[in-house]
């Protein structure tokens, strides 16, 4: 990358500090790909990367033992809606997973991918400690995601889920 280059990502990352009320962020400038943090958006201990987009009053509280980490691809990204609450630890991997229709080593993938996809999280969901969400998810809006989940599968809107692999808890009254 070029002087150029270089001020000109330095000056974008700089305007999305200015944007997000923050501490111990890390925004990767590296790949291609997108920002968007809405209005009111509250993220500590964090390492995001492109193609993510965070809706307005969400926020993501990592903690220096535990930093959350948003890794997603130039191919598929990761949304959040409104009023999102994510607790430390927690990971959103779009990518990078490997095979499992034979040879897992990625000097024998011929061509075969992993799972990858975007992630969609809804409006108002709480996503506890140290969950993880794998790709190819969607998560509906008002949902709760327990401390520790491992999230494989879309979880329908209103409801409560936790496990691993996540499984439903219950529907939650509205």
């Amino acid at each position: 990358m070029n002087k150029t280059n270089n001020h000109l990502v330095s000056s974008v990352l700089l305007t999305l500090f200015h944007k997000v009320k923050h501490s111990h962020v890390t925004i990767s400038p590296l790949g291609i790909g997108k920002y968007h943090f809405g209005k009111g958006v509250d993220i500590s201990w964090c390492d995001i990367r492109p193609n993510v987009s965070i809706d307005d009053l969400s926020y993501i509280q990592g903690h220096h033992f535990a930093p959350c980490i948003l890794i997603s691809t130039p191919e598929y990204g990761i949304t959040i809606g409104e009023r999102c609450s994510i607790a430390f630890g927690v990971v959103m991997l779009t990518g990078g997973n490997h095979p499992t229709d034979g040879e897992t080593h990625p000097a024998f993938y011929n061509g075969r991918k992993g799972r990858n996809g975007p992630i969609r999280i809804g409006n108002n969901v709480w996503i506890g400690a140290r969950a993880t969400i794998l790709p190819n998810v969607k998560i509906g809006d008002n949902c709760i995601i327990a401390a520790g989940a491992v999230v494989t599968k879309d979880v329908e809107p209103n409801t409560i889920v936790g496990g691993v692999p996540a499984k439903l808890i219950k529907k939650k009254p509205y």
